[in-house]
């Protein structure tokens, strides 16, 4: 069985994170294209929880679903969860070397991102998203105020510290840049 490129790229990060959630994968695949050079043949969108790609999600059934990937089922609260994981056997068999460059992108993105939770990585997503998008468009109102206003409508849950605080902390390290 012969894997798609994102198919083998799941499996590597996943190999690298092992336990990692359905929705932290989810991050980890839009900042490693978005910010890190990395390679993700897909596009993203702002969904529930943050950055979402309709064709990650479907690689990673498709894993799932051929048994090449386990997604345990956890409940704390209310709730659900999955923590995936992929067997040394199934990596071996299954599983390409990435290209070295790629594979520092992701050292890097999960020496910088790993330990963050599915909720911090949902607002940093988020924030970059909507920076992108607003850099992209070349929307003349593009500042910091209103780059927060827009994450904010997006995601009330958040408050402004955290939402400023998110912004920070990706211009401190790099990922988002001034200007």
């Amino acid at each position: 069985m012969g894997l798609k490129y994102n198919e083998n790229l799941i499996l590597n990060l996943i190999k690298q994170s092992p336990g990692i959630g359905k929705t932290k994968l989810m991050k980890f695949a839009f900042f490693l294209q978005e910010s890190f050079g990395g390679r993700v043949d897909s596009d993203f969108n702002i969904y529930t929880y943050g950055t979402y790609s309709d064709d990650i999600m479907g690689d990673l059934n498709s894993l799932i679903f051929n048994e090449l990937i386990c997604a345990e089922k956890y409940v704390v609260d209310k709730y659900t969860g999955y923590k995936l994981s992929v067997s040394d056997e199934v990596f071996e068999e299954y599983a390409e070397q990435l290209p070295r460059e790629e594979q520092e992108n992701i050292n890097s993105m999960i020496g910088m991102l790993g330990e963050k939770t599915a909720r911090d990585l949902e607002l940093l997503s988020t924030v970059t998203y909507i920076t992108n998008q607003f850099k992209k468009n070349n929307w003349n109102e593009r500042d910091d105020h209103n780059i927060f206003s827009v994450v904010k409508d997006i995601k009330p849950h958040f408050s402004d510290d955290e939402i400023k605080e998110a912004h920070q902390e990706l211009l401190g390290n790099g990922i988002l840049r001034q200007g």
